[in-house]
């Protein structure tokens, strides 16, 4: 079946409407995914330098408290580091205290040098080794399409670290546990609205082809059946 000329300018005028909705979309999907992430990951560090903060002041009111380790040994120290933070109802509340402001946030942890979690949000991970976890400031420097491959890919939980040093070595890390299945959420909410979005750019741009080419047309049809004169 043949198309006739209006159908034919409707087709192209919206084709290339749409060719830049798609184009568009898709540079807002990228920059509002990207946006995300940084976002999320520059908070998650912020919240892990707050708990080392909070830890700081566990073991100065131990001190202040007349408590000492029992000797100088890296054991001795250890212990008392480890009863310090699981004692201190200030940095118990503060590890508590993010989970209800930021959905994303899996856990949040101390952990000693050996990966051993000193005091933790989940109380049943206290005293147990805890699980390997990729950086999230990998996700952070990714490219879109390797960000988009993690938010929708096997691995649920990242790390945002802060790692620290007590009595000028390595000690530990506070540990920030971020949830991808809750971020992935939190962006596919923006994702669905930029895709309600386009679909309303395709269905005015359909709309305003209609209109537009009718006029076209007719000023078209003046052109060939307008009156000449021959000198």
């Amino acid at each position: 079946m043949q198309l006739g000329l209006r159908t034919k300018l409707t087709l192209v005028m919206t084709g290339l409407v749409f060719l830049v909705v798609v184009v568009l979309s898709a540079v807002f999907v990228s920059r509002l995914t990207n946006q995300v992430i940084h976002e999320t990951n520059t908070r998650a560090n912020e919240l892990a330098q707050q708990i080392f903060e909070q830890a700081k002041h566990s073991l100065e009111d131990a001190k202040q408290a007349g408590e000492r380790p029992a000797t100088n040994s890296p054991e001795d120290r250890h212990a008392y580091v480890k009863r310090a933070f699981q004692t201190s109802e200030g940095l118990l509340s503060a590890l508590q205290s993010p989970l209800g402001s930021n959905p994303w946030i899996y856990d949040v942890s101390i952990v000693d040098h050996n990966g051993q979690v000193l005091v933790s949000s989940d109380q049943k991970m206290m005293g147990t080794m805890a699980q390997a976890r990729p950086a999230f400031v990998q996700v952070d420097r990714s490219n879109f399409f390797r960000q988009m491959k993690i938010l929708y890919g096997p691995q649920r939980v990242f790390d945002a670290s802060f790692p620290f040093t007590m009595t000028g070595e390595p000690f530990g890390e506070v540990r920030v546990g971020i949830s991808i299945p809750l971020l992935r959420d939190a962006n596919s909410a923006s994702l669905r609205t930029s895709g309600a979005i386009a679909l309303v750019a395709l269905l005015v741009s359909t709309g305003l082809a209609m209109v537009v080419t009718e006029p076209l047309l007719k000023l078209n049809a003046d052109k060939v059946f307008a009156p000449t004169f021959a000198l």
